[in-house]
């Protein structure tokens, strides 16, 4: 399949207030790629239909043609009951993917309306997107892979992404499961899934390493290559891939300040995993008026909660 997936990475760290099933997943990502084989829509943001035919819903599912309108209508159910979150500079802004769901029998046709709050996140894109080919997530077997897929490809071309524990179990809607609540049962049945998966089926490879809070283990810092580029950052220091990446955001200067403030405070931080936090920070808030000033304020938040 040759759609391709254009999103905010607002919207790709967007907090699932319920756990996805792989064809939830599928769904809303085929609808967005479908999206942006659309013009612009005149700049307005209305309600947009996408319709895709039953044969080809199958396939996309990968299910039988038979029970397509039985399967349909349960994922659509399941999709217009279920509410994502994302961070905003003002606060936070809660909606559904879909306005409404539809199975047209006599044509054999599914018709999705597209909420209009969503779309400014999928086609008013200025810099701070991801985009990958929709075909990468169709042979991932759980969801889980899926969503994880996408917000480390947001963070392919720095190589890295740092993730506390539980920002983690609420970005993929694990937060009320009792079966997710110890590290060990995220670990072996997401963490090790997905990687395997992912670095089967995907442009990606990743691998990870915990990183201890005292005795537990409270964040977990993720190693990711493009297979289509293979960079080989293992060797570069942080210093060296946070001027790569972040060089026309903040200052070497300021990098070396924050560099010593957390030495001087005897925190355990690393600049790499903060730099790489607060890219995600002004990912989701919006870039501050003085980056300088705001990265520092940042680091100094953390090594507080920290110590």
């Amino acid at each position: 399949m040759d759609n391709v997936v254009a999103q905010s990475n607002a919207l790709i760290n967007s907090h699932y207030k319920q756990s996805y099933t792989i064809q939830e997943q599928r769904t809303v990502l085929w609808v967005i790629s479908e999206i942006h084989k659309e013009d612009y829509f005149n700049g307005i943001y209305e309600n947009k239909t996408i319709s895709i035919s039953s044969q080809k819903y199958a396939e996309l599912m990968g299910i039988s043609v038979k029970n397509v309108y039985r399967d349909a209508k349960k994922i659509g159910e399941n999709l217009m009951s279920k509410v994502l979150k994302i961070e905003t500079d003002k606060g936070w802004k809660m909606f559904h993917w879909f306005s409404s769901m539809e199975y047209i029998k006599t044509e054999s046709v599914i018709e999705v309306v597209v909420s209009s709050k969503i779309i400014p996140y999928i086609i008013e894109l200025k810099g701070n997107f991801t985009k990958f080919r929709l075909d990468n997530i169709l042979f991932l077997k759980s969801s889980y892979a899926i969503k994880m897929y996408q917000i480390l490809a947001q963070y392919k071309s720095l190589g890295m992404r740092v993730i506390e524990v539980d920002e983690l179990r609420s970005i993929l809607g694990i937060e009320s499961l009792k079966a997710y609540q110890l590290y060990n049962k995220i670990k072996s049945k997401i963490l090790e899934v997905s990687k395997k998966e992912i670095n089967k089926n995907t442009d990606l490879t990743i691998s990870y390493e915990e990183i201890k809070k005292g005795r537990k283990v409270g964040s977990i810092k993720f190693k990711i290559t493009d297979k289509n580029e293979s960079p080989d950052v293992s060797d570069q220091s942080p210093c060296e891939l946070t001027q790569n990446k972040y060089s026309s955001i903040v200052k070497t200067t300021t990098l070396e300040e924050a560099k010593k403030l957390i030495v001087a405070s005897g925190a355990k931080w690393d600049l790499y995993a903060l730099v790489d936090q607060f890219h995600a920070f002004i990912d989701n808030k919006g870039q501050p008026q003085n980056i300088e000033l705001a990265f520092l304020g940042f680091v100094r938040k953390k090594i507080k909660i920290h110590l």
